[in-house]
């Protein structure tokens, strides 16, 4: 490739590395004082590995492949002493230096880039500084084409919100990084999953290139075809985390087997051989026994090598060694045909040759080269700002989604404070107006900013791993990029409140300036709060609660809820650097400082300055106050970069076994389908002219006229998939393979907001058109993808048996169902895991590669008339994708309709398929029918496939664009308009309604049903509370979060006395008490979007209706609020010294439990409607945070229209219902002496809160207004979350 000179070569030498993992005790274990015994995934791995060699690591899934990569990587959080070197020296230094480079499986990438934008920052980044900019330019361009990037080049990278590129694309992007650093040695894990069979020979080709030229790659790969196989110089063999070979390829590797009894048998796929023989067949006891004895001689003998040296006779020497597939039972002519006959390999070499330095050529072009710098960190700052910026720009949702949040915080806080008058109560009011504009937008901003910075330091905990850059021009960009956007909604938050509440007039210019000053100002300390509380846990839930805890401290130490010389002791301290306390001091004084107000109700002018002594505020104290602002910008920024550089994030931690309970009695797949096997419902599906086209409409900065684009996804799709039949769709990425299952099950397109989707053409079921998706859906089970429906804590075993018990007919019984569970984990090869917790991002449970089979499992359970798999084979060994492949085809013989998307089928796979769509750039299709007649088809079109060349490879091969040449890009378009042309024309007619299996519209379709509520509850019911007890860290969190806040509360109220300044605090208590609901928001977050991730993909296949998983959920929350709400009234009633009585603490734990159970809903309705929780909770905080303001406490006068919203809320009701508790007419407040009696009595404080009859009072004879009122508002909530979620679940 064009600019990849030959690096410094290295060796790699493993001695005798083990990895042992010991799962993290839980909260209850510790304190149990449980030790679990360790797991083995690395046992005594030993190899060499000499420069200039491709090296394959292969194995089962769950074998250890990516563990052993990791660790070779440096990215491994396990101890591994000495175990590895670099040319006989720690390893440290190289991965320091980039020396080495990881793909990792998932792909982290910024999501408002174009591919080309985001190779080109890599290459500006990472690239040595002697070259110039074109020089690194021409290098994307190169891998572009090489990769066969060039079609999406300028495609957005996307994300959940905004379509993109597809998940192969994305694959292949972050492989282009890790190519761009141009490492000695390069660790790839899985780079072709989710790769077609044409774009992985392409990238493990362009990994050879690469090879020859002094770098060490190790990759790890699950299905290769013969032809990548034959291209590993080495192979790695684990089974069960212990080695089976380690050495060279081809002869050696061959005679290496030979000489144990294992010879491949001719024409064979040596990589599948070589995965059968070292896995474990677990489809039934007497082959899972024999397979692990096999297994185990394997690793014996080749321990017993390792014991005695004689591994080293197999290694690698690239002087000696021949490459041959004959020694694999393979004809030698196959791979010389190939590359004689199939164009598309033979160009590849003449394309990788082209770009390989001449000097590569002689054993002097793999002499060191020292390592060039990257660009400086200057340089750096300015790419990762300019990149960062471009990112924000284009990122219309969040933009739009603050400005408007924004605009409707400014308003409704203006609307409160509506045109403040000058008598007594109003300019009192104001000390409430200016806290709440300088609290509110605050806390609501936090939110928001964690939920971005979550996103954003993904991609730099990738990037800095890979040396990119620092942590200093990471935080750099960071602050300088969001600069205008940080001064734009402050000012437009300023300008709104300062004139709606009508604060001073005279010298307006630098009062306002000074007031937006300090909204500007906090601003800029948000966005560095966030990132620190970020940079702590990196979670979005964790962060939120922990800036959550820390604001309320810092919220308390203002001055303003409670008074500063009541604050205790130990806590006053925190007025001095609470950013908080700061704002509130700045647009205080800025309001009040040398400001007289009429005051005609008292009949003297009311001095401004008065007030701000009663808030101990200086008056004209503007300078301290800014000062500290900058003060705290500067601590967390520094904060944030310490943190960054001292921790790194911490790797996921392996969940424990959960102690098994006894497996059923397998029965046998005979006894099965003639007991258990629900009858056959026949269904064939039609396609007729399908068309989808994607319409996106852009605007542009400076041009107000919209730019329309459009994309067609699937052209006119006409196709049939017959009943009892295995049909497979395939195709390069981005044919819309995925696309057009999506519409075989009706599911809907994601689009963004400003795209649309306009579809034509009919599927017709049996000669039905179903129009209605929930028929469909009674039909039809899909696999997606994804397997984010997975519980987190339930196992393996546990998943399979609750969805054969929600899934299977009601007149089973338990055993049966619980059998036909166990058979699906034996035939899915699921035995060795079938007790390890799914897990998710922090936890690591099972594999990508388990996960897969279990969600194909999950369908398979009820042997479904129409069964539709996206990629069952994606990311799964070649043996395990046999047996899926195997049962799938068992299914499909029984009748039902089986149809799969696929990638990189093997020849025995291929034999395996009754029938084959296979699609083109543009959606077009070039074939339908018979598997058996695709060779003949295009051989009359004069495309013959290469003797012993696998069918699937090579209509792969000629179905796929070429990007990596001008020449080969126009050749290849000419072709495919040639194939899918004469498809169009001549080949519908040819295969059209050839199979007999084709049904008409008078074959009966039996719609699904969902089972019934006696069924489903108590199954529910079960699985959610297992769930959530395997974690109890998130359990107590549900109960200490809400109790959390009443310690809080005691740590800053301690006694309260009897004063008049004790007012002030008891009704600051108040107002932090029905703050409560955000625990109640975060509670939400941390359970229900996993819930409901599972109750769509259940919901989609009918397996129950909404209402019993709606009442689980309730059934398990609603104790959990009750225990927090009693302890939150010990302590936050109780303790504190409130007034004290049976009816005050039962009065405040209802109320507190109501409250939190109000948020819950309203968390459920967003997160129901908004797939990303970050995006939710932040337009959910903007919801609460407005209910909060117009509790009573700070808005004492509500405008009435207001006023009326608010009693929509259950806040107003419980803040009155605790206020009469508390200001009882028997509670006494003294007058120090020198201080004005406001209040001498509770009655006197609840008649000053209702100083207007209007609007809703606080009135002692309302007690059960506000008990019924507020009961019947929050069931109202959690009636209308219901609603919201049922009719959400329509348009799935």
């Amino acid at each position: 490739m064009d600019g990849f000179h030959s690096v410094k070569p290295l060796s790699l030498a493993v001695n005798n590395l083990s990895i042992q993992i010991e799962s993290p005790s839980n909260l209850l274990e510790t304190l149990q004082g449980v030790k679990k015994k360790p797991f083995q995934v690395l046992q005594n791995i030993t190899f060499n590995a000499a420069p200039g060699q491709l090296i394959g690591i292969m194995g089962a899934s769950g074998s250890g492949k990516t563990t052993l990569l990791r660790a070779l990587a440096g990215r491994s959080d396990h101890k591994l002493s000495n175990a590895i070197s670099f040319d006989g020296q720690p390893p440290q230094s190289f991965y320091d230096d980039g020396s080495c480079a990881f793909v990792q499986q998932k792909d982290f990438l910024m999501p408002y880039l174009t591919v080309r934008e985001t190779l080109q920052y890599t290459a500006e980044l990472k690239l040595p500084s002697s070259m110039t900019r074109d020089e690194k330019f021409k290098m994307v361009e190169s891998v572009i084409l090489e990769l066969g990037l060039k079609d999406c080049a300028d495609t957005l990278i996307g994300n959940n919100w905004r379509k993109g590129i597809s998940g192969g694309e994305k694959r292949r992007v972050s492989v282009g990084c890790q190519l761009l650093l141009n490492p000695s040695l390069l660790f790839m894990d899985e780079p072709t999953t989710g790769l077609d069979a044409f774009t992985s020979i392409n990238l493990i080709e362009t990994a050879k290139g690469l090879s020859k030229k002094g770098r060490t790659i190790f990759i790890t790969i699950h299905q290769p075809r013969a032809d990548i196989f034959e291209m590993f110089d080495s192979i790695i063999l684990l089974s069960q985390g212990k080695m089976v070979y380690s050495g060279a390829g081809g002869m050696v590797l061959s005679n290496y087997f030979k000489e144990l009894g294992f010879t491949c048998p001719e024409h064979s796929n040596p990589a599948d051989y070589l995965l059968n023989i070292s896995s474990i067949d677990e489809s039934s006891e007497e082959s899972e026994a024999k397979c692990l004895a096999q297994v185990d001689m394997l690793t014996q003998t080749w321990s017993g090598k390792l014991q005695r040296n004689q591994h080293t006779t197999y290694e690698y020497d690239s002087q000696k060694s021949e490459r041959s597939s004959k020694s694999f039972g393979t004809s030698s002519d196959t791979f010389e045909n190939s590359e004689s006959e199939h164009s598309s390999s033979s160009n590849h070499e003449t394309f990788i040759v082209k770009f390989i330095d001449q000097e590569a050529k002689t054993p002097n072009s793999l002499s060191p080269r020292p390592r060039e710098r990257g660009t400086s960190t200057i340089n750096q700052m300015y790419i990762l700002t300019s990149r960062t910026w471009r990112n924000l720009m284009r990122d219309n949702l969040s933009f739009w989604g603050v400005f408007f949040e924004v605009i409707l915080v400014a308003s409704v806080t203006g609307y409160i404070y509506f045109r403040l008058e000058e008598n007594l109560p109003e300019v009192l009011t104001r000390k409430s107006a200016i806290y709440a504009v300088a609290l509110n937008q605050c806390y609501l901003m936090i939110c928001f900013f964690i939920y971005k910075s979550v996103q954003d330091i993904k991609v730099f905990d990738r990037e800095r791993a890979d040396g990119l850059y620092g942590v200093i021009p990471y935080v750099f960009a960071q602050f300088v990029s969001q600069i205008p956007f940080n001064i734009f909604f402050p000012t437009i938050y300023s300008i709104i409140t300062y004139f709606m509440i009508g604060l001073r007039t005279d010298d307006l210019a630098i009062h306002l300036f000074r007031y937006s000053v300090g909204n500007i100002l906090v601003q800029f300390i948000v966005v560095s709060f966030a990132q620190f509380s970020v940079a702590i846990l990196r979670d979005f839930v964790t962060s939120s609660i922990l800036a959550n805890m820390i604001y309320t401290f810092f919220m308390y130490a203002t001055g303003f809820l409670i008074q500063l010389e009541s604050l205790p002791v130990y806590v006053r301290w925190l007025k001095n650097i609470a950013f908080t306390t700061y704002t509130y001091r700045l647009l205080a004084s800025n309001e009040f400082s040398g400001n007289t107000y009429k005051c005609g109700d008292v009949g003297i002018p009311c001095d401004g300055e008065t007030i701000l002594n009663s808030l101990k505020i200086d008056a004209e104290d503007y300078v301290k106050p800014i000062y500290g602002l900058l003060g705290n910008l500067a601590v967390f920024t520094c904060l944030t970069v310490v943190w960054l550089l001292i921790i790194k994030p911490k790797g996921e931690v392996h969940a424990k076994p959960v102690n098994a309970r006894a497996t059923t009695q397998a029965i046998t797949p005979e006894k099965m389908h003639a007991g258990i096997q629900v009858a056959p419902n026949r269904v064939s599906i039609k396609l007729e002219n399908v068309r989808l086209e994607l319409k996106t409409t852009k605007f542009s900065f400076g041009s107000l006229k919209p730019i329309n684009t459009s994309k067609v996804l699937l052209n006119d799709i006409s196709v049939e998939f017959p009943a009892a039949s295995l049909s497979i769709i395939m195709g390069a990425s981005g044919t819309g393979k995925s696309t057009l299952l999506s519409v075989l099950c009706a599911k809907s397109i994601k689009t963004g907001a400003l795209s649309s989707v306009d579809r034509s053409g009919r599927i017709l079921f049996n000669g039905n058109e179903l129009k209605d998706p929930s028929k469909v859906a009674a039909i039809c089970n899909f696999v997606q993808q994804s397997d984010d429906h997975l519980l987190p804590a339930l196992t393996c075993r546990e998943t399979l048996i609750y969805a054969a018990r929600l899934r299977l007919p009601s007149d089973w019984s338990n055993k049966q169902k619980d059998q036909r569970a166990d058979e699906i984990i034996r035939i899915l090869g699921l035995k060795h895991c079938e007790n390890t917790v799914v897990g998710n991002e922090i936890v690591k449970g099972l594999s990508g590669g388990e996960k897969r089979r279990l969600s194909i499992g999950i369908q398979m359970i009820a042997d479904p008339s129409v069964l539709v798999i996206d990629e069952p084979t994606s990311g799964l060994d070649a043996f395990t994708a046999m047996q899926i492949m195997n049962q799938l085809k068992e299914i499909a013989s029984s009748g039902r309709t089986i149809i799969c998307s696929i990638h990189q089928p093997g020849t025995e796979i291929f034999a395996m398929f009754d029938s084959v769509m296979l699609l083109c750039n543009g959606g077009r299709v070039v074939y339908s029918g018979p598997s058996d007649s695709i060779v003949s088809y295009f051989g009359s079109q004069k495309f013959e496939i290469p003797k012993f060349c696998n069918p699937a490879d090579f209509i792969l091969d000629i179905s796929s664009m070429d990007f990596r040449t001008a020449e080969a890009e126009r050749d290849s378009r000419l072709r495919l308009d040639i194939i899918s042309s004469f498809w169009k024309e001549h080949g519908q007619e040819l295969y059209k309604s050839s199979n007999a299996n084709m049904l008409d519209s008078d074959a009966p379709i039996k719609l699904r049903q969902m089972a019934p509520f006696r069924i489903s509850f108590p199954i529910l019911l079960k699985r959610t509370f297992t769930n959530l007890r395997r974690q109890p860290d998130m359990f107590f969190s549900r109960i200490t979060q809400t109790f959390s806040l009443s310690l809080i509360q005691v740590i800053f109220f301690t006694r309260i006395g009897t004063n008049q300044a004790s007012v002030q605090n008891r009704l600051g208590a108040i107002q932090q008490s029905v703050s409560v609901l955000f625990t109640g928001l975060l509670n939400c977050v941390a359970i229900f979007p996993a819930e409901r991730s599972i109750l769509f993909y259940e919901y989609t296949d009918r397996v129950y209706s909404i209402f019993p998983f709606f009442l689980v959920y309730s059934i398990i929350e609603i104790p959990l609020e009750i225990i927090g709400a009693l302890l939150f009234a010990v302590f936050g009633l109780v303790v504190i010294g409130f007034n004290t009585t049976v009816t005050s603490f039962f009065s405040m734990a209802f109320s507190i439990f109501c409250i939190v159970n109000f948020a819950e809903s309203i968390g459920i309705m967003f997160c129901t409607l908004v797939n990303d929780v970050g995006f939710s909770v932040s337009v959910t905080n903007a919801v609460l945070g407005l209910f909060v303001s117009m509790s009573g406490i700070l808005s004492s006068n509500l405008p009435i229209f207001l006023d009326r919203i608010n009693r929509a809320s259950p806040v107003p009701y419980f803040t009155r219902l605790i206020a009469i508790n508390e200001f009882v007419d028997s509670a006494v407040y003294v007058c120090d002496e020198g201080e004005s009696c406001i209040y001498r009595n509770g009655t006197d404080v609840l008649k000053k809160l209702t100083s207007n009859e209007d609007v809703f009072s606080f009135e002692v004879d309302d007690f059960q207004y506000y008990i019924y009122g507020g009961l019947l508002v929050t069931v109202s909530y959690r009636i209308l979350a219901f609603i919201v979620l049922k009719i959400r679940t329509q348009y799935l």
